[in-house]
């Protein structure tokens, strides 16, 4: 299998075949295709840069040892140097005079900025979902006497607008949203001048602000309790208390007593006010002050919230576009890619993604109003304006392949591989750039998850179908490089066979090449 795979590559080293022979038109369309998208990578071999092999342009599809999907690759000539300058700044002999020999293979990782992970650094800390974080939320609100919630989370995942949906799914109460970080302690009361009724004596004292739902107790049960129900307008809610964690120590310290006692001054927080706090984790803005100690976090229930992209899909069927969704649905690693990079001010997240919709929507609301077609290129740039320029472009790639296969053809092949649409003709085999882009959609499809034994049946019987050893066996390792455990259940243990029925049918297909 690696000497096909090596075989494959070395089909593409030559600049010449890029413009001339049989692979003229199919390399070319396939230039065209994936131009500018992702990142530009070399190969390592033994741990360093072969000069002579390919620089090639990538979706995405790259193993944990930097080594590249041939399937989706290609050489640069001189043209596409000209056109692309930026081109030359990683190509192997660049990188070796920047970094030498030795050090390339572990330089080259540095090429991708690490993606910040979405799970709490303390351990101690359990990491939920969104049903499971609907029901802290709920459980919060409706015993609003007990602890106080605080809920982490990465930025852009919808920790706000979840306690939102939460109330609203309630059907009853409001929210009160307090941004911490952005205030001083007299944000939550005014100093005034109280008489006293049994001195004379006027004296100095402080009221809750009137966005604060309280009330000053008087020590007479009735009374107090017609005061509790004013405040309480009803069903009461929640005061989220923003960013907690970046306020300063002396708001902190203010708001101790409020999360404590429900008390703000003198004044009493309505019995049906529950206070539920979130911020962001100390990793996701590491120049920020985080003063969120043992005092404060002593006070709350504490859990940090994961999204999942299945979960936001579910949510987002009618509120976000639907190539956003089949494209993230083939894509999951963009769902959430917010990078360590310190110049980097543009990332994927679930709010983002939902500003990339709107502003396709708007878009075509300004097409349409002035008469204007709109283009992949078009949503292209609105989508690289939320999420950034890297991944819109791999969004309009995408948008191309649809053209020609629909999120249902991709599908069929892990589910009916023997009806499952075939890539076009090209002379005596296939168009090689649409049989590499369905095979790679495939393979990318299946990320993130465990794949089915069935699934990777049915891959194989459609690898068999194409009858095509070099593409067939390009398929293979890039499945098993998304889905390494696969390799540990192909029956070469006694015992541990859970997907042999697969691989078994590729060999039999293409034994003579192993």
């Amino acid at each position: 299998m690696e000497k096909l795979v090596n075989e494959s590559i070395h089909e593409f080293r030559e600049n010449k075949f890029l413009n001339e022979g049989i692979f003229g038109k199919t390399l070319e369309t396939l230039k065209g295709l994936f131009q500018k998208v992702g990142k530009f990578f070399f190969r390592i071999v033994n741990g360093k840069p072969d000069p002579g092999a390919i620089v090639p342009v990538n979706i995405g599809i790259m193993d944990k040892n930097n080594m590249l999907n041939p399937a989706i690759s290609y050489i640069p000539n001189e043209a596409d140097l000209v056109l692309e300058p930026g081109l030359r700044s990683l190509t192997p002999e660049r990188a070796i005079q920047k970094y030498g020999p030795d050090n390339v293979h572990e330089s080259i990782n540095s090429l991708d900025e690490a993606i910040i992970a979405l799970e709490h650094p303390d351990k101690n800390v359990p990491n939920i979902d969104k049903k499971s974080l609907y029901r802290w939320i709920r459980r919060a609100i409706d015993n609003p006497e007990e602890d106080s919630l605080m809920i982490w989370g990465a930025p852009g995942i919808g920790k706000t607008q979840i306690v939102k949906a939460v109330l609203k799914a309630k059907g009853e109460g409001r929210m009160i949203i307090a941004p911490t970080a952005q205030m001083a302690p007299d944000d939550w009361t005014l100093p005034t001048v109280f008489k006293s009724e049994e001195t004379g004596e006027f004296r100095a004292i402080d009221i809750p602000k009137s966005w604060l739902p309280t009330y000053k107790p008087s020590g007479d049960p009735e009374i107090d309790k017609q005061r509790d129900e004013a405040c309480n307008e009803g069903a009461g809610g929640v005061i989220f208390f923003d960013e907690l964690s970046r306020a300063t120590q002396s708001v902190q310290n203010t708001c101790l007593k409020i999360i404590d006692e429900k008390i703000v001054g003198d004044d009493k927080i309505g019995s049906k006010w529950a206070i539920i706090a979130a911020s962001n984790r100390s990793e996701d803005d590491p120049d920020s002050d985080i003063n969120f100690g043992k005092a404060l976090g002593n006070r709350f229930t504490q859990v940090n919230y994961v999204p999942t992209f299945e979960a936001w899909k579910e949510w987002g069927i009618d509120k976000i576009d639907s190539r956003i969704l089949d494209f993230l649905e083939f894509n999951q690693e963009h769902f959430y890619n917010m990078s360590d990079d310190p110049e980097q001010s543009i990332f994927a997240t679930p709010r983002t993604w939902h500003k990339a919709s709107k502003e396709i929507a708007r878009l075509m609301t300004d097409a349409e109003r002035y008469g204007e077609k709109i283009t992949n290129k078009d949503i292209t740039e609105v989508v690289g304006a939320t999420v950034g320029a890297n991944i819109a472009h791999e969004f309009q790639a995408f948008l191309r392949l649809l053209d020609s296969f629909t999120k249902e053809d991709i599908r069929k092949v892990l589910e009916d591989p023997d009806k499952a649409r075939m890539p076009k003709k090209a002379g005596t085999g296939f168009n090689q750039a649409e049989a590499n882009a369905l095979i790679s959609l495939v393979c990318t499809s299946t990320r993130g998850r465990d794949l089915k034994v069935k699934e990777f049946t049915n891959f194989c019987k459609y690898l068999v179908r194409l009858d095509h050893p070099s593409l067939a066996t390009r398929g293979l390792k890039m499945m098993l490089e998304i889905h390494p455990y696969v390799h540990e259940e192909l029956g070469e243990v006694e015992g541990r066979d859970k997907y042999k029925e697969g691989v078994d049918i590729f060999i039999e297909k293409y034994k003579d090449i192993f």
